[in-house]
């Protein structure tokens, strides 16, 4: 059942908003002709919160509350088309009162709980100094594009850089100041990404930049813009900032996350061996 679940999640995720709305929209339509049918002597209008949490859940609280509305609002017409009598008139608008305030209610429960899900989510995927994805997050996303890299037969590229002499600097002015750095490292680079990359940090000063369907010499380019950045940064902070970089490009997808980071982790290495403040490069097939 769970299983079941989170498949049913998933492709609503998917899912085009107008295709949720319609969906609902016959959901509602259903349990209200069943109403109807049943005189209302069964229950079925408490039915009506399932289109109103899909609406909710998918598309967002106005159009939940607009369901709600207009669920209660046709409850109330078949209601009333129907003849049925109560030993007084005014009980059958206090059900339209407690009903309503039943389904708003639930909305309102419903996109906090969502978006305190969210909340949590985000903040198990994101690095708690600097803001951007941590490395489980990297993962997730490197993973995917991975994926869509064998399938559109794109190539894909991955930088590591490492801060050079991040552990002196960190001991001698402390870690108040090593946190500024890395603070700055981050704001820099992620400033001068597309959307579509991947920005992370998966250490203490070693952080990785996923390039989708880029070549070596695209990636080569974009960190040249990055260094340009961070040589402004050195200039107007004093920050000591100096980067090692490995650059690797796979020409065919990698055949996991891990070889791809061991592959420009080496490379990253082969610039402090050559002297620090440098980026190797080189492509895979």
């Amino acid at each position: 059942m769970r299983q079941a679940l989170i498949r049913l999640n998933k492709l609503l995720s998917r899912a085009d908003k107008n295709a949720v709305l319609v969906l609902s929209f016959l959901l509602l339509i259903l349990f209200i002709y069943l109403d109807h049918q049943t005189h209302f002597e069964i229950a079925i209008s408490f039915f009506y919160l399932i289109p109103i949490a899909l609406v909710t859940w998918y598309i967002g609280p106005k159009m939940g509350r607009i369901l709600a509305i207009l669920s209660i609002t046709a409850w109330l017409s078949f209601n009333l088309l129907s003849g049925r009598t109560y030993s007084q008139e005014f009980i059958r608008y206090i059900n339209v009162v407690v009903r309503l305030a039943l389904f708003l209610g639930i909305v309102e429960l419903l996109w906090e709980f969502k978006q305190a899900l969210l909340h949590e989510h985000n903040q198990s995927r994101t690095d708690h100094l600097t803001g951007i994805p941590n490395s489980r997050e990297f993962y997730d996303r490197a993973e995917m594009e991975i994926e869509r890299a064998r399938r559109n037969r794109t190539p894909l590229s991955l930088a590591y850089i490492d801060i050079d002499n991040f552990k002196q600097f960190n001991d001698s002015l402390g870690h108040s100041e090593g946190d500024k750095l890395l603070r700055s490292v981050a704001s820099v680079v992620s400033k001068r990404i597309r959307k579509i990359d991947v920005f992370a940090r998966i250490g203490g000063d070693e952080f990785v930049l996923l390039l989708p369907d880029t070549t070596q010499a695209g990636a080569l380019s974009a960190m040249q813009k990055v260094e340009q950045a961070i040589t402004e940064e050195v200039r107007t902070s004093s920050l000591p900032i100096m980067l090692s970089v490995g650059v690797a490009t796979f020409a065919s997808p990698p055949s996991s996350v891990d070889a791809m980071l061991q592959r420009a982790d080496q490379l990253m290495y082969q610039s402090k061996q050559l002297g620090r403040n440098r980026i190797s490069s080189a492509e895979y097939d």
